[in-house]
């Protein structure tokens, strides 16, 4: 009822439930209501397509653990999102990205920060790429046929991923920088040979 109301003032609602065995059962109505869920965990891929199929908003947070695991932190700001249909990321808390030098009075970066980063950038090169696919087909012919072979590429990069949460560690976890830099070099090539540059 309150999404509702909140709704017909012209404000959108975004709630943190987590899907199905973590607690979207408890607050399936309300989650029905809000126009983003942000959900912690995902245990049911059926549940993500089903938001996204009536066209509600996914929105990821504290998808990367304590950031121990850094192909959990690039994978969570970059491919991951897409491969689920997200439309962003938020973190829980920052402790893990940084260390706060009270003495010293400054803030000093960690190593999690910069596999964050690293995923924001492969987000950048999947997002160039499908620019340069969608102008390709436009343009027909050869660029057209070229473009059908960069979004198979892309898509099976991103296929690769599993949506639930406890498959997307395990598939983090068989992973390491070769293999995102890897995916990258696909995407980097792809987005030279439809700008004409090999």
């Amino acid at each position: 009822f309150f999404f509702r109301v909140l709704r017909e003032m012209g404000l959108r609602q975004y709630l943190t439930v987590n899907s199905t065995q973590r607690g979207y059962d408890i607050a399936e109505k309300a989650v029905e209501d809000a126009d983003l869920w942000v959900p912690n965990h995902i245990s049911d891929a059926a549940y993500v397509s089903k938001w996204l199929e009536r066209g509600s908003e996914i929105w990821l947070y504290n998808y990367a653990g304590d950031g121990a695991l850094k192909g959990a932190m690039r994978s969570t700001y970059g491919l991951y999102p897409l491969a689920t249909g997200a439309s962003g990321v938020t973190f829980w808390q920052y402790a893990s990205f940084v260390r706060l030098m009270r003495a010293e009075g400054r803030v000093l970066s960690s190593s999690t920060w910069e596999a964050a980063r690293e995923g924001v950038d492969d987000a950048r090169y999947a997002a160039t790429l499908a620019g340069a696919i969608e102008r390709a087909r436009s343009a027909g012919g050869n660029s057209a046929r070229m473009a059908q072979r960069a979004a198979q590429d892309m898509e099976d990069i991103l296929s690769a991923y599993p949506v639930e949460t406890v498959a997307k560690v395990a598939f983090e976890e068989r992973h390491d920088a070769d293999d995102w830099n890897k995916w990258r070099w696909i995407m980097a090539r792809w987005i030279l040979a439809l700008q004409g540059h090999i």
